[in-house]
């Protein structure tokens, strides 16, 4: 190739690569010959191409090349004779190509050329008549074009173009009407296009419309009319690389490629697990208040509450995704009690009452907007005994039961206005921490405590039943630190440990079967939340990631990290919340993910599995110089190896770019490996040595980040 600035690129359908240069021309690959054919501007020649910058490429319907030059205007290429027929500007007439700088061609969906010109707008090309319609932008006509500098051209599935112009934003013009209507940036209003200098478009195969702009990557809802910005953002290391975005590419895999000026290329991954992830943003006064998120309630009114470490109480507006607050106000009693808030719950009065860690609790009424603050009070036996609350539960006979770190369990009665104190270890102070309070669906009380294991209320003793672990009987609980519980339909009730994975008490025999990380692939032993879907799976939050557990088959089908898009691996203790819709919550300590678990579908494309290396005593081969390699690796078929190359092995890579670090691979050599070896990512190769003299076969097969395997994968004849 003569000339090495590529402004644009292009496979026709026979298969050959069309190269357009910055000045070298109209270049042609032809991949069976491995040679390079230059077209050039003669200014001798009236049949030559027009102008050797060459910026946009377009087979049309009926197989004709179109070439669009940055100042010789628009030419047919005819590949018979190789020769050019070039339409140009004439000031003349109203009837030629608005302008000679050609930045890009296509067909739209009824077969009719069309011309995007830099400075001259859109042309529609009659091929009967030779005639150019023009559409312009018009300072007095809002509906006409936002500006004629015209840089990229998407046609939807509707017919209509979307136009990226410099300095006139967006303009979705219909080619039926001639109108339009613009979108341009308004720098006091967020939701409009960040930038009015757009480059490239894509429609996503999930129907998203992407755009790339000088100032990050736009992503435009068209049903509530607004765009979402991607900036770059130095603090995160996943935001994206640079805020000049050239242009957009999606794979086979939903992968989304973003090319930047200065800033590399950049993916992003369209398929991705929904997981969203709500944050404190300090330039957002209505963001998240805080990160470390504790606990959550959703009212009777469909409220839905979020407590935090040290912001207070969070009110989650679902419909505009934003947060208003309720905070401690030190100069007003009549505040919430801290802003370290470890528990909420809602009484049957539409009280709200909120744990704190170490300052008591405060009951809101949200009608009046007052607050009643309890404290610790030793020398009065009917108040309460410690300030650091850690579970609040109203049971179906009006009490509110409230765990505390260090004092056992309190009751709170409405009637007299009084707490009665349970204190579990009277020797031990450490052994009174209760993590954890429900009320299951035959109204007894289960709290889970950091010491003395799974304990139940029993009503007609007004005293606590224990279970602890017998290390002599494998029907005991499985550990005596008990961080989360929860009930399911069935009336089990499921016992998050500290350490040893999760037990299912079966209420009737009083026995528990547990589950942990080795045998029920749950991504890890430290349980911190857990909650149901509508569909009877357990979601399980942990210290690792999150699982989805099948209750049926009493294993995880599914576990989740933060390269699934959670907030971190690291989840809040009896953080999580479903809502009425479906919806779930789970706090951490980076904010807080909100799912839909209908949309945490696994990624159905397979991974195509190439052999990428071949080495003899740890030297890669090269083909031609290698004596028994002719040609690249991953076209051969077949390998002769002498005795001699008793040591040799092969690299391999699957070509599946969602979250490319959690693919699997599988490999061996039939006729000598008995089984299939399992290996990562990061150990993509097979070493052999010594292999008896026969013919075998290596085969190398992958899955995807989600587990879809590509069984048929790569192989190679090894005699």
């Amino acid at each position: 190739m003569n000339n090495g600035i590529v402004k644009s690129l292009f496979e026709s359908r026979d298969g050959l690569i069309w190269v357009g240069t910055a000045g070298g021309g109209l270049n042609v690959y032809d991949k069976k010959t491995n040679k390079f054919k230059a077209f050039k501007n003669d200014p001798e020649l009236a049949t030559s191409l027009s102008n050797n910058a060459v910026y946009a490429i377009y087979e049309d319907k009926d197989t004709i090349l179109w070439v669009g030059t940055f100042g010789g205007g628009l030419c047919k290429f005819d590949r018979k004779n190789e020769t050019f027929t070039c339409y140009q500007y004439n000031e003349n007439d109203q009837h030629s190509i608005s302008g000679n700088a050609i930045r890009a061609i296509f067909e739209d969906l009824n077969g009719e050329l069309w011309i995007g010109v830099d400075g001259g707008g859109l042309c529609k090309f009659n091929r009967k008549t030779k005639r150019f319609q023009r559409f312009q932008h018009n300072p007095s006509d809002p509906t006409s074009l936002g500006s004629d500098i015209v840089l990229c051209v998407l046609v939807d599935k509707d017919n209509t173009f979307w136009v990226g112009s410099w300095a006139g934003g967006i303009s979705h013009f219909d080619p039926s009407t001639g109108k339009t209507i613009v979108y341009k940036n308004n720098p006091t209003d967020k939701t409009t296009i960040n930038s009015n200098e757009t480059f490239s478009f894509c429609r996503s195969s999930n129907g998203e419309l992407w755009v790339c702009t000088r100032n990050g990557l736009d992503k435009f809802i068209e049903s509530e009319n607004k765009f979402v910005h991607y900036l770059n953002d130095p603090i995160i290391p996943t935001s994206i690389s640079h805020n000049v975005i050239i242009f957009l590419f999606e794979d086979r895999a939903g992968v989304l490629w973003v090319g930047t000026e200065g800033g590399g290329l950049n993916t992003i991954d369209l398929k991705k697990k929904k997981f969203t992830t709500f944050k404190n943003d300090f330039k957002d006064s209505q963001s998240l208040s805080d990160d470390e998120v504790t606990a959550f309630l959703q009212a009777s009114n469909g409220s839905i509450l979020i407590g935090t470490r040290s912001g207070g109480v969070n009110y989650f507006d679902w419909k505009t995704q934003k947060f208003t607050f309720i905070k401690n106000n030190p100069l007003n009693s009549n505040s919430l009690v801290s802003n370290y808030i470890q528990a909420i719950e809602e009484d049957a009065q539409g009280n709200f009452w909120f744990g704190s860690n170490g300052s008591g609790l405060s009951r809101y009424n949200p009608k009046s907007q007052n607050f009643d603050n309890f404290k610790e009070n030793l020398s009065n036996p009917d108040a309460l005994h410690n300030n650091a609350i850690t579970a609040i539960v109203e049971d179906r006979f009006g009490y509110v039961w409230i765990g505390t770190y260090g004092g056992g369990i309190e009751r709170y009665d409405y009637k007299t206005n009084k707490f009665k104190t349970y204190v579990l270890d009277v020797e031990n102070q450490m052994m009174n921490v209760v993590l954890s309070i429900i009320e299951d669906s035959e109204g007894d009380i289960w709290a889970g405590t950091s010491g003395h294991g799974l304990i139940k209320y029993e009503r007609n003793k007004d005293s606590f039943v224990f279970y602890e672990n017998d290390k002599s009987n494998p029907n005991s609980i499985s550990s005596n630190i008990i961080s989360t519980l929860f009930e399911d339909e069935n009336g089990f009730i499921w016992v998050g440990t500290g350490g040893a994975g999760i037990d299912k008490l079966d209420k009737k025999t009083g026995k528990f079967t547990n589950y942990s990380q080795k045998n029920s692939n749950i991504v890890g032993d430290g349980i911190s939340s857990m909650v149901s879907d509508e569909k009877g799976h357990l979601w399980i939050s942990t210290a690792k990631g999150m699982s989805k557990f099948k209750i049926e088959e009493g294993k995880s089908l599914k576990n989740y990290d933060r390269e699934d898009g959670l907030q971190d691996n690291n989840f809040m203790a009896n953080s999580a919340l479903r809502l009425s819709n479906g919806y779930i919550f789970f706090g951490g300590r980076k904010g807080f993910n909100l799912f839909n678990p209908d949309s945490i579908i696994d990624n159905a494309s397979k991974a195509q599995v190439v052999v990428t290396n071949f080495k003899i005593f740890n030297e890669t081969q090269i083909p031609g110089v290698s004596k028994v390699l002719n040609q690249s690796i991953d076209e051969t078929t077949e390998l002769e190896l002498s005795y001699k190359y008793y040591v040799f092995s092969f690299e391999f890579s699957a070509l599946h770019f969602a979250t490319p670090s959690k693919n699997q691979f599988k490999y061996k050599m039939e006729g000598f490996d008995d089984d299939w070896v399992t290996t990562t990512y990061d150990r993509r190769f097979a070493n052999y040595t010594n292999l008896p003299g026969g013919t075998y076969t290596f085969r190398v097969i992958a899955s995807n980040n989600d587990g879809v395997w590509n069984e048929e994968g790569a192989s190679i004849k090894v005699i």
